[in-house]
């Protein structure tokens, strides 16, 4: 059964919230040289690379053709959640997208609906709370602020990273969290090959700066590689409930961030927004049962 106290795992999400959190700004700024699809393409190569080479090392990972069925769809929601997320931080502020995919907590929920779990009025309420929240942050307002079809796209992206975390437990019950996602990062890789070589062949790598270089191995490395197993290792220990609960506090790093390096803004509407669909995820989780055991999850 989980158990409400602090543990490792909370320790891990920590600063994988402050590393995610980042990577909004970190983003935004490679992609003012390089193409959405050209950079998902080349980040997830190198860091299925590391995770593969680091998976390795370990032992092949006795995967059954089920476990690789499984694998295999969580590489093809990486991709598709990085095709949405991209493009939708293209045409929004790194502020608000990341309060946009703050929302992925209540797909969540809601998937645990589905699957049997009678929702609570709590659970009903706050989803709708949160919806409000997105919908009032995804309204264009301003001029350079927000397009309609990055609110679409991150909304899109944030159900995609709620299937993601939702669709590991199982498979996690059976393997550990490295070769999981080094599987999936492969998958995901091969999937972006499609959409992004065209583009990836036509960058302008020599516009690259030093510290954009710098930037993109973060986003591969440290936002790839290590935060990905993290955040699995988080979902096998703790249970994906919990887990998401971490996903309310990325869009706080990524504002302040956002303002500190990028000069957005945070006004009113944004922090009313915020208040919204922070508070309605959250509402969201604290209706859902803590104790629970992962195998149910």
């Amino acid at each position: 059964m989980t158990s409400p106290r602090f543990t490792l795992a909370d320790a891990f999400l920590s600063s994988v919230v402050l590393t995610w959190g980042v990577h909004f700004v970190v983003a935004k700024r490679v992609m003012t040289v390089l193409d959405p699809l050209a950079f998902a393409l080349v980040r997830f190569a190198l860091a299925s690379v590391l995770l593969l080479i680091v998976a390795a090392r370990g032992g092949r990972p006795r995967f059954s053709p089920r476990d690789w069925i499984q694998v295999g769809w969580l590489g093809l929601l990486i991709g598709a959640n990085q095709v949405l997320w991209l493009r939708g931080l293209e045409l929004t502020g790194a502020g608000n997208a990341a309060l946009i995919m703050a929302a992925s907590p209540a797909f969540v929920a809601i998937m645990r609906w589905a699957g049997g779990e009678r929702p609570v009025a709590l659970a009903a309420g706050g989803f709708a709370v949160a919806m409000a929240g997105v919908g009032l942050i995804a309204t264009p307002h301003g001029p350079g602020r927000l397009q309609p079809m990055g609110g679409v796209l991150m909304l899109g992206a944030a159900i995609t990273w709620a299937l993601y975390t939702a669709s590991g437990p199982g498979l996690l019950n059976r393997h550990p969290a490295l070769p999981v996602t080094a599987g999936a990062f492969a998958v995901a890789t091969a999937v972006l090959i499609v959409p992004g070589l065209a583009p990836a062949v036509a960058a302008p790598w020599g516009q690259l700066t030093p510290m954009l270089w710098l930037e993109l191995g973060y986003s591969a490395f440290l936002a790839g590689s290590v935060a990905w197993v993290l955040w699995y290792r988080a979902v096998s220990q703790i249970g994906p409930a919990r887990v998401m609960v971490y996903q309310y506090f990325i869009p706080v790093v990524a504002a302040l961030a956002a303002a500190a390096w990028l000069g957005e803004s945070f006004g009113p509407r944004e922090v009313l927004g915020a208040t919204l669909v922070i508070g309605g995820t959250l509402a969201v989780r604290l209706s859902l049962p803590v104790a629970r055991a992962l195998a149910s999850e």
